[in-house]
């Protein structure tokens, strides 16, 4: 009987221990998993009631380590723009907590990329940012004094680098002040787009006018001013549409005369079977 009694006793005290082990492990858990909540809900406050800036950063460091932090960014928009220097931007802050980063910040620094015309960027929580992009548009390869640049419309330089031979499709302007005056002559030529297509390259010559040189091989030389190169061009792209004028062996026409252009054709050799060739022919225009 007394064996018994023990016995019982000895399985009371057990059932009691379990029970005290459960309970504490469950405590425990409870206790953890509001601790994570709490630090989430302290981050959170953090971000929007703006605590002081040492406890701040330190609650939202701990709130990264609960996965609230940068793991990916998703970018849009982008075609001609080194990825790695968005890339760059992006990562360029203090710390990559999400309830760090400061959209203003990245924003800025993306925006001082000269490829970059416009951008946004927004947070998904838990741990991407969307970068999405608007890029500005090369138009031409800029040469000045041997080196190369891809520009915009403006004449705002995108590219100077290795990069740039990417580029080649592009028509070549050259020479000191060329990339200003750039829009003009892409403006000019909007109109014709058959002459633009078979651009190669123009020369902006002694800052006031432009020689436009064509991938068949002739070289056109326009008048000084907006409105006198205007004309000649308009000129010059409905006798090439009536009589067609490039690829038929001419070297140059000089328009540089309002109301004439002169004509040269290439020299062939011997220089006698060519007529004409290597003179220049006045025509009334």
């Amino acid at each position: 009987m007394s064996r018994r009694k023990k016995a019982a006793g000895s399985s009371r005290r057990s059932a009691k221990t379990t029970s005290f082990w459960t309970a504490s492990l469950r405590r425990r858990a409870v206790i953890g998993g509001g601790l994570a909540v709490t630090g989430i809900v302290l981050g959170l406050g953090v971000w929007l009631f703006d605590v002081p800036q040492r406890l701040a950063f330190g609650v939202a460091q701990g709130v990264a380590g609960l996965g609230f932090e940068v793991k990916h960014v998703k970018i849009s928009g982008v075609e001609n723009a080194p990825k790695l220097a968005i890339y760059s931007a992006v990562f360029d802050g203090r710390s990559n907590s999400m309830l760090l980063v400061d959209i203003d910040d990245v924003r800025a620094r993306l925006m001082a990329n000269p490829w970059i015309a416009e951008a946004s960027v927004a947070r998904r929580l838990p741990d991407t940012l969307d970068v999405v992009v608007r890029e500005r548009k090369p138009v031409a390869v800029w040469q000045r004094q041997g080196r190369l640049a891809v520009i915009d419309a403006e004449g705002r330089v995108l590219d100077n680098g290795e990069r740039v031979k990417r580029f080649g499709r592009l028509p070549l302007v050259v020479g000191v002040g060329a990339e200003a005056h750039a829009r003009a002559l892409f403006v000019m030529l909007a109109g014709h787009p058959d002459l633009a297509g078979q651009l190669d390259s123009a020369t902006w010559v002694g800052d006031r006018r432009w020689d436009l040189r064509f991938r068949s091989g002739e070289l056109l030389m326009l008048p000084e001013g907006d409105d006198a190169a205007v004309r000649a061009v308009s000129k010059f792209a409905t006798m090439d549409r009536n009589a067609g004028l490039l690829g038929r062996g001419f070297a140059r026409f000089d328009m540089r005369q309002e109301d004439r252009m002169y004509t040269r054709k290439l020299a062939a050799v011997p220089a006698r079977v060519a007529d004409g060739a290597g003179q220049d022919r006045g025509v009334d225009i």
